[in-house]
């Protein structure tokens, strides 16, 4: 690796470790409001805390893989891969944000967004990085699991607003059948009170 890349790659881990630490800051929050709650809205932040600042703390580990197989040099097409570096962790930065955040299933969309959107930059990274080392075009396979990930994402979400909608319908048939015969029975006798008003009969 050339002295100018070692100084790029030291300021991408300056960001990722100010990156991390905000993570960290943002969670021991969520979780102050957490334990206000319950053990186990505490357990369950947790739970979903662990499994996106793995993804995190897994994605620097990889970068440092990567940059050291396919290090920047002097051409365009490693500015390019740069500014992507700069791109993803802006966008690990909004994921590990929200995600960290009490409550954090009201951000869903915007983490699946910002997840999606990395995963889609992440491949351009791998296609550029192969171009520049082979001057070949790389297989699909280079980049098919980051597409695959967008896919099985918005598919989850896809199937999961279904069956949320479709159980919203359900239950709202359910109040139906309880609410419409109150509402049938008090509008009857609104109209017999009213009917027997204007017949000088006193209501009930």
């Amino acid at each position: 690796m050339t002295e100018i890349a070692k100084h790029w790659v030291w300021v991408i881990d300056v960001v990722f470790g100010a990156m991390i630490g905000m993570g960290y800051a943002k969670l021991d929050d969520a979780l102050r409001e957490a334990r206000n709650v319950s053990k186990m809205e505490v357990a369950r932040h947790m739970l979903c805390a662990t499994g996106f600042l793995s993804f995190v703390v897994y994605d620097v580990g990889a970068y440092h893989i990567l940059i050291d197989k396919y290090s920047y040099t002097i051409t365009a097409s490693s500015g390019f891969r740069y500014a992507l570096d700069l791109m993803l962790i802006f966008l690990l930065m909004v994921i590990l944000s929200r995600s960290m955040s009490y409550k954090a299933e009201e951000s869903a969309l915007t983490i699946l967004i910002a997840l999606s959107a990395w995963h889609f930059g992440a491949s351009l990274w791998h296609f550029a990085a192969i171009i520049e080392y082979t001057e070949n075009y790389p297989k699909l396979v280079a980049y098919l699991p980051h597409l695959a990930f967008i896919a099985t994402y918005w598919g989850v979400l896809g199937v999961w607003y279904m069956i949320a909608r479709k159980r919203s319908h359900l239950t709202g048939r359910q109040h139906a059948r309880v609410f419409t015969p109150v509402v049938a029975h008090s509008v009857h006798r609104f109209g017999f009170s009213v009917h027997s008003n204007h017949s000088g009969v006193r209501p009930n």
